[in-house]
């Protein structure tokens, strides 16, 4: 690795970490869910259920519920699959389309929709003998 490549895995991050750089056009795609709502709770049941009832059927990488800390009963949710197919195949399910339509009637308003193609990730790069050492003590 050239000096200036050393450099960019480094910019900008205060610690000083390597970072970990992916990049390509086949990343990954993330929808963003933006709704409102007093009744997060029951969104949380109903989200509980979809779980179970997509045991080993979904094509859902990862979901993180966020909520605004200056609009109270403001909650984003960020979805991640492999692919923007993946997505939609998710999207499709029966107990996917029988979540939305009662998540639909627990929020304030009609949510809306982000949908991102991955083009790049940095992430701080794992130093493997780091990960081998702390194994062995």
């Amino acid at each position: 690795m050239s000096g200036a490549d050393e450099g960019a895995l480094t910019a900008g991050n205060p610690r000083g970490d390597r970072l970990a750089v992916t990049e390509g056009a086949r990343m990954g795609f993330i929808q963003i869910i933006d709704n409102t709502t007093s009744r997060m709770d029951e969104i949380e049941a109903l989200s509980e259920q979809l779980r179970a009832d997509m045991a080993g059927e979904t094509t859902v990488r990862k979901v993180t519920i966020t909520q605004d800390r200056d609009r109270p009963g403001r909650f984003l949710v960020i979805a991640e699959f492999d692919s923007y197919e993946d997505a939609m195949k998710n999207s499709e399910h029966p107990a996917t389309q029988a979540f939305a339509a009662k998540m639909a009637e627990l929020c304030d308003g009609p949510p809306t929709f982000v949908n991102l193609d991955v083009v790049r990730v940095d992430a701080p790069a794992i130093d493997v003998r780091e990960t081998e050492t702390a194994a062995t003590t």
